[in-house]
This record gives C-alpha cells, sequence and structure tokens, in this order.
C-alpha cells in the first residue's frame, strides 16, 4: 500500500506511463528560449477561458486600480485560436485600460486541433500559461486567475517588492495541499503566484511546467501545472486574507461540466452562482435579473441557469454564506455597499440551500 495520491503501485505506473506518453505530444506544441536580458519591473500573466471572456472587465477594472508603477504589460492567452468575437473583446479591453498595456495571445489552429483530440482541459491551462510566460520580457511575473478580483490596491506592488527583496523563484499565497500534496511540500499555490521568468525559461522546458505524476516525500504525488518546477526552486509565501482577493476557484470547471456534461450536479461548494455575477460586472444589464427570476421561481433541481438545467440538491447554507460574504467583499470595493438587485440574487440562491452537509471554505 502506497502513501499519497495513488495508493497501489499498478494504478501509480499506470498514471504515470499515461502522462509521460502525453509529455511526448505536448512537448512539440510549444517551446520558448531564455530570457537572456530581461527588463525591470514585472509583467501581469492572466489565462483565459474562451467561453467567458466578459469576466476580464470586471477583473481588469480592479487590477487597473491597483497602482502599478513597475508593471511592464500584461499578456492574456486565451485557450483557443482568434476569432472575432475575441478580437472585439481584445479591442474594447485596450481602450479601457491603456495603463495596463495589454497583450494577446491565442492558440494555432494546429495546437487547439491537437488539444481537441487530447480533450483535457489541463492541457489547455498548461498551454496558456506557457504562452504567457513565452511572452514576458520581465525577469519576474504574477500568474492571475481571471476569476481572481484583487480588492485593495497596492497588492501586486507589494509582492514584487517581496520577491525581488526575498530572491526567491517562487513567491505563493499559500502552500499548494491536494493530489497527495501536503502543506509540508512547501509547494506554491499558483494562483497570484510570483515566479522567476528567467529562471524557468532557463532551466525548463514548456512541456515541464505541465502535471508530473511521481514520488515526493515518501508520498504518490500528481504535482498539478506549475508545481514540478518548484522542486528545483526556492519558495517562499507572502499570505493574502480573505478581505484582500476573492478567488472563488472552479468556476470555470464547474462550468465546463455544466456545459459538457448531461445530468451534471455540482457540488455542495458550488461557485457557478458566481458567473451571472461577474457578467453583471462586466457590464451585462439583463444577466442577473434573469437568473434571479429563475432561482425564485423553479424548483431546485431544474432551474433554467446559463443555458443549461441546474441542479441545487447539493447546495448547503454554508456555502451561500460563504457565497454572500464574497460578493459582499466585492460590492464593497466596487460600490461601497450591497447594491439591491445583488441582494436580491443571493436571497434567491438562497432559497435553495439546505442539500448539502459539510462546511464551506472560509
Amino acid at each position: 500500500m502506497l502513501k499519497g495520491k495513488y495508493t497501489t503501485r499498478r494504478r501509480f505506473y499506470r498514471v504515470r506511463l499515461q502522462r509521460a506518453l502525453l509529455r511526448t505530444v505536448l512537448r512539440r506544441l510549444h517551446k520558448w528560449a531564455p530570457l537572456r536580458e530581461p527588463r525591470p519591473g514585472y509583467t501581469i500573466l492572466i489565462p483565459c477561458h474562451h467561453r467567458l471572456p466578459e469576466v476580464l472587465l470586471p477583473n481588469l477594472d480592479l487590477v487597473a486600480k491597483q497602482g502599478l508603477e513597475n508593471l511592464d504589460r500584461t499578456v492574456i492567452s486565451f485557450d483557443t485560436i482568434e476569432s472575432d468575437r475575441l478580437r472585439e473583446i481584445a479591442g474594447r479591453l485596450e481602450a479601457l485600460y491603456p495603463q495596463l498595456c495589454l497583450e494577446f495571445r491565442y492558440q494555432t489552429p494546429r495546437q487547439a486541433a491537437i488539444i481537441w483530440k487530447i480533450g483535457w482541459a489541463w492541457v489547455d491551462i498548461w498551454l496558456s500559461y506557457c504562452k504567457c510566460l513565452s511572452a514576458a520580457r520581465t525577469r519576474y511575473a504574477m500568474l492571475h486567475d481571471m476569476d481572481a478580483m484583487l480588492l485593495r490596491p497596492g497588492i501586486v506592488e507589494e509582492r514584487f517588492a517581496a520577491m525581488s527583496r526575498r530572491g526567491v523563484e517562487f513567491l505563493g499565497t499559500h502552500w499548494y495541499i491536494g493530489n497527495g500534496n501536503e502543506a509540508e511540500d512547501e509547494m506554491c499555490f499558483p494562483v497570484e503566484m510570483f515566479v522567476d521568468v528567467a529562471f524557468l525559461r532557463g532551466r525548463f522546458k514548456p512541456v515541464d511546467m505541465f502535471n508530473h505524476v511521481c514520488m515526493w516525500n515518501g508520498r504518490t504525488v500528481d504535482f498539478d501545472v506549475m508545481l514540478f518546477p518548484q522542486t528545483r526552486g526556492r519558495r517562499s509565501l507572502m499570505p493574502m486574507p480573505g478581505e484582500d482577493m476573492v478567488h472563488p476557484g472552479q468556476v470555470i470547471s464547474q462550468y465546463v461540466f455544466l456545459l459538457s456534461k448531461a445530468g451534471y450536479i455540482p457540488p455542495e461548494r458550488n461557485n457557478l452562482f458566481f458567473i451571472p455575477y461577474f457578467l453583471h460586472l462586466a457590464g451585462n444589464q439583463h444577466v442577473l435579473l434573469e437568473h434571479t427570476q429563475a432561482l425564485e421561481g423553479a424548483l431546485r433541481t431544474g432551474i433554467p441557469f446559463l443555458g443549461r438545467r441546474l441542479n441545487l440538491v447539493n447546495l448547503s447554507a454554508l456555502q451561500v454564506d460563504w457565497v454572500e460574504k464574497q460578493f459582499s467583499r466585492v460590492e464593497q470595493a466596487i460600490a461601497g455597499q450591497m447594491r439591491p438587485d445583488v441582494a436580491r440574487y443571493l436571497r434567491a440562491i438562497r432559497r435553495h440551500a439546505g442539500g448539502g452537509s459539510a462546511g464551506a471554505a472560509v
């Protein structure tokens, strides 16, 4: 019996072989060159899911309020080929936020075709990270999620200063726990992590950023995207309290499951509610009211939601409490108070609570 994610040798070596075969395909998808003469400052890197590019609007609106004195540019990488819709969104963002020096990356038709055949979302995420890292001209860069909302101005500059001062290759907000990894491994969670781009591009190939199945500290682990290179570098933490950032997590993965898996029932920690709210913040005049009315008028097992039917049988009151706290933090940062239409949306969500039993994340 093995310790960690994989408890049998047969399972461990089978998955390890599968990943090795997959990496033989991925190593041909993208290449980069070492960063020889890095510019001063830092780059913000944002992988973006192509189905929800509008979420970038409230995200970048908060980023633009950060006070980014040392920003070189912001690179956004979409997980699909270039299209008229994405070009239109990119043009709007460039016009709205010239101070962010936005630059956009897309998949090539060849990359998109191969990834579609593979059919695993983590490959898209890996490639988006790699395309962002390839475009960085500065030694340091921050990996920023499209659904992570920075609430307090000054966060990015503070982390850049800490990264420069500490002389590490990775600076995270908290240690990664899961997939066999424990806090004692001291691997930085990738979201909002600062990285040394020169270190990554000088010591590793893009495929090394991908998931790795291996033994680590006596346990079988599945290193997530951006974790394996940390085994060769120095890591440090600079915690980010909840008052500074709202990052619900698993929003995109739950959304993809809702669209693609027939009969999908979200887990108790259902974060799909953030999507209509973020689209509302992006300027959609109808989405919040439409989903509020749907939640007010339907049974919990068949709610019209984002073009599908949503089953809330697992939703708990604790999770709704947590969602409301995150909404309140964003509302305070953007509007100074909870606005009536958002409060009504939350009340409509709460009427379906009661299915789950475990506690929600704080």
